[in-house]
């Protein structure tokens, strides 16, 4: 997703976060080159799977950013757009949904 050609549809990352999670992705892409080139060079297995946990917390940081992202506009879809208990109860449900898919801590009761 890009500020010029943003997919198309709802819950679009503003400007500046896609700016920034872009940015993080590219860190995120260097450290895991890092690690291929610690293996490639027979680092010790406890330094690479250091690193690799910091990848692994930076990618759940950007996967964080953008489930806020979708929970704000999902949310705010749901309150505009529904009219009745069963539909907000639908729109959540589709947000618990993806929440599940995805490793959301959240689970429907």
């Amino acid at each position: 997703m890009t500020a010029t050609h943003p997919s198309p549809g709802p819950n679009l990352l503003a400007d500046e976060e896609a700016i920034a999670l872009r940015r993080r992705l590219r860190r995120i892409n260097g450290q895991v080159l890092g690690i291929e080139r610690m293996i490639t060079a027979g680092r010790p297995c406890g330094d690479v799977l250091i690193q690799i946990a910091a990848a692994q917390a930076a990618l759940r940081e950007v996967a964080l950013r953008v489930l806020a992202c979708h929970t704000h506009d999902a949310v705010t879809a749901v309150a505009a757009t529904t009219t009745s208990p069963e539909e907000a109860a639908a729109g959540i449900n589709t947000l618990v949904a993806l929440l599940t898919r995805t490793g959301g801590q959240s689970r429907s009761p």
